[in-house]
């Protein structure tokens, strides 16, 4: 992620992700993609660096790596914006949306949300849709900082994506 977090456009930082993971998981079981991810950042953001020719496409990104390549993405903004918050969601165990108001720190922004973390590593938000036939991502969306250039970027992709359609249309489409 901190590879790519120095492009602008939220497509191409995507698929700067998705190509990294799609590299790990070629050389690494699938649950294990990550960790080998997070230990090799040094050398990739040398050779992602705005001076390095752009990568070439050597492996083919399929749709579920782009997914996966915006859980990590989305996962290390929420590291960035909510440190203390995603300390304690962990040190709880707050695993599921059903998870009422375990969340104790009181200042914090994201107390109102009923936040749990899933699977992913990625925040979500509890809702009272748990029963609806539904994507799990429309029922618990993630939990994004408002000022992060990152969402921005998203959020601008989406827009044009949807030709661009108004905020609440765009807001509701992410």
């Amino acid at each position: 992620y901190e590879a790519a977090d120095r492009v602008g456009e939220w497509l191409v930082k995507l698929r700067r992700v998705a190509f990294l993971v799609a590299t790990g998981s070629r050389w690494v079981k699938l649950g294990r993609r990550r960790v080998w991810i997070k230990y090799n950042v040094r050398a990739w953001t040398r050779a992602l660096s705005a001076a390095a020719p752009p990568i070439p496409v050597i492996v083919e990104i399929h749709l579920d790596q782009m997914w996966d390549a915006q859980d990590v993405v989305f996962a290390a903004i929420q590291r960035r914006n909510f440190p203390a918050e995603i300390e304690e969601i962990r040190r709880k165990n707050i695993n599921n949306p059903d998870s009422r108001k375990e969340l104790l720190i009181k200042s914090s922004a994201l107390l109102k949300l009923n936040p749990f973390m899933d699977a992913q590593g990625v925040v979500r938000v509890g809702s009272r849709l748990a029963k609806a036939k539904m994507p799990n991502e429309k029922k618990y969306p993630a939990i994004l900082p408002r000022k992060d250039e990152n969402v921005r970027a998203w959020i601008r992709y989406n827009h044009t994506r949807e030709l661009h359609a108004g905020p609440l249309h765009t807001l509701n489409m992410t």
